[in-house]
């Protein structure tokens, strides 16, 4: 699909004085798959009162838009249960609706249900077992002459009479943070993000000993794209087919043989409950079978997912809040002591004020929904670089970042702290040869790097390189 942003650009330096700049610039874009423009302005100014010393500060204003891939993606990116069960992604392209919507079962060859159905009926696991149970008791009644004019009317009365009612509880939840979902609201069309941030900064050398760089900024980001499930996968909580079966047809059948077949009260209940132990037996194994299913039990399609493949999808995609806003400040210090020409230790240093936003807690900014920047609040680095401009050299670091909150669709959770031993050595030669071995994770810290990522041990990697010339 077309796919284009037009815009333009331009920029200006003007000196003030000697010691100060001024920068200007400004682009204008437009985008063919909304009707809407954007203008993003900078602002900089810069002071250098010594050659050794920068001091600036500077204002920006951006847009950021939907990708293609965000826009017009349309198919599965995951299948937990493959034939029976994925979710389905739809971009923003177009909106995702419900027209008289139902719960997709998938358990092969339970129908679906319609909306607000508090649980799952037991007409429907009666319907499973009754040929069996049937085959099963037949024998029983033909071999007791007392008890086979009985047979029929009972076979009648069972394969005519499933019983009402429910066992266990549906609730829908979005499958990427198991938080509730039962409403059916439709998505929108793309959208802009819009960020206004504001930085000061320095970077100098003191004494000519210590580097110094030092960031402070803010940014506060206006409309959102949300990647979650729009629609929700329905739980099956707390079922007991077996007990509630059982109940079920234990009272229906002992009514019946009493007020239509004209049994005393203690044989009809005694007859009553022998066929009744008999659902709960094949209600147990009914239970044994499904119940790998009970969490991803049934999911509400939207009028965009496929249908008609015997495959529940869950539809998932972006949500748009083109109102919503939210904003932090941060901090970045990077040091750098030179003892001599070759040798210096450096320590790099970032904090954010937020990271993570919760609605309900005080600092949530008012968001509607959960939000991370998907990145830690606190991060460092420390380390020893010796790099002369021949011979021997080698960098050895340490580096610490929190445990956050991320969210990336099925891979949302707190991550792993990380605390990792990196280090490089290697040797340049006069003739314009040098061959480094650098590791990354020295001694070999697992840790994933997103919930449900794969694990990231030791990574090792040799480089051989020749500069051809002076």
């Amino acid at each position: 699909d077309d796919y284009r942003i037009i815009g333009g650009y331009a920029q200006g330096k003007f000196a003030i004085s000697d010691k100060l700049d001024l920068v200007l610039a400004g682009r204008y874009d437009t985008f063919n798959f909304m009707d809407e423009g954007f203008l993003s302005p900078r602002v900089a100014v810069v002071y250098k009162p010594s050659p050794k010393h920068t001091f600036r500060a500077s204002y920006n204003r951006a847009s950021t838009p939907q990708s293609s891939l965000q826009q017009n993606i349309d198919f599965p990116v995951a299948s937990p249960v493959p034939g029976l069960f994925d979710l389905w992604l739809l971009g923003t392209k177009e909106p995702q609706t419900w027209t008289n919507p139902v719960i997709d079962i998938t358990v092969p060859g339970v129908p679906d249900l319609p909306v607000g159905t508090p649980g799952l009926p037991l007409a429907i696991p009666y319907a499973l077992v009754t040929p069996g149970v049937i085959e099963a008791i037949s024998p029983i009644f033909i071999s007791n002459p007392a008890l086979a004019p009985l047979l029929q009317p009972i076979i009648d009365y069972l394969s005519s009479n499933p019983p009402a009612g429910f066992t266990g509880t549906f609730e829908g939840r979005n499958i990427f943070n198991n938080l509730p979902l039962n409403d059916l609201v439709p998505t929108e069309g793309p959208q802009l993000t819009k960020t206004n941030a504001y930085e000061v900064g320095y970077k100098g050398l003191i004494g000519d000993k210590l580097g110094v760089t030092l960031d402070i900024y803010t940014n506060e980001t206006t409309g959102f794209t949300l990647f979650t499930a729009v629609g929700p996968t329905i739980s099956l909580n707390n079922p007991n087919i077996a007990g509630d079966l059982s109940a079920a047809v234990t009272a229906g059948l002992t009514d019946f043989l009493t007020n239509t077949i004209g049994l005393d009260a203690a044989t009809a209940a005694q007859l009553a409950g022998t066929i009744g132990g008999g659902y709960a037996t094949a209600g147990a194994l009914v239970d044994e079978q499904i119940s790998p299913l009970y969490g991803i039990f049934g999911v509400i399609e939207s009028d965009q997912n496929p249908k008609g493949d015997g495959i529940a999808h869950v539809p998932i995609g972006y949500r748009s809040f083109a109102d919503a806003s939210f904003d932090y400040w941060g901090t970045d210090l990077g040091l750098e002591y030179y003892v001599d020409s070759d040798l210096s230790v450096f320590f790099n240093y970032s904090w954010l004020s937020q990271t993570d936003w919760v609605p309900g807690e005080d600092n949530d900014d008012g968001l509607p929904f959960r939000f991370t920047l998907n990145t830690p609040k606190n991060k460092y680095r420390i380390g020893l670089r010796y790099i002369p401009q021949s011979g021997f050299n080698s960098t050895i670091s340490f580096q610490h970042d929190d445990s956050f909150y991320a969210d990336f669709g099925q891979f949302a959770g707190d991550t792993d702290v990380k605390n990792l031993i990196d280090a490089s050595f290697g040797y340049q030669f006069d003739n314009g040869l040098s061959i480094n071995l650098t590791a990354n994770n020295l001694f070999n810290n697992e840790y994933r790097a997103f919930p449900k990522f794969p694990k990231i041990g030791r990574r090792v990697l040799v480089k051989l390189m020749y500069n051809f010339g002076s």
